[in-house]
């Protein structure tokens, strides 16, 4: 039996993607702080469920990507209560990078290190700069 190649599958079978260009969800602007920060901030922030439900993903997939370190976890510590969030945006970074992912491919492998590099390089540029 012979094999089509991946992108002759795409073509006659187009995949059904949620990633667009703008968050499925809004956030929760909360008090914030980093570890290392003088003084909390307020920010509009997503746990990781929020987070997964922003992007389009379930809890689940988000949770196993930070596990497997494809994409850093959260940093933002939530004053209240201590939980960990995601920027607004650095969900945005995420989701550009997803968007661009997702246009050749499915879904995220660990041995994909041109991807799995960018968002890491990406977020922490972000989180030096902006948080």
């Amino acid at each position: 039996m012979k094999r089509e190649s991946r992108q002759a599958y795409r073509s006659s079978n187009p995949a059904k993607r949620a990633v667009v260009n703008a968050l499925a969800v809004e956030g929760v602007e909360k008090e914030v702080y980093v570890n290392g920060m003088d003084h909390p901030t307020v920010a509009v922030v997503f746990t990781i469920p929020e987070a997964a439900k922003a992007l389009g993903k379930t809890p689940l997939t988000l949770k196993r990507w930070i596990s497997d370190d494809l994409i850093p976890p959260p940093v933002l510590i939530d004053t209240t209560c201590g939980y960990k969030h995601y920027s607004r945006g650095e969900l945005m970074i995420i989701l550009e990078l997803l968007t661009q992912y997702s246009k050749d491919y499915t879904y995220i492998v660990a041995n994909d290190n041109p991807f799995v590099h960018s968002v890491w390089q990406k977020l922490e540029h972000y989180r030096r700069t902006q948080i």
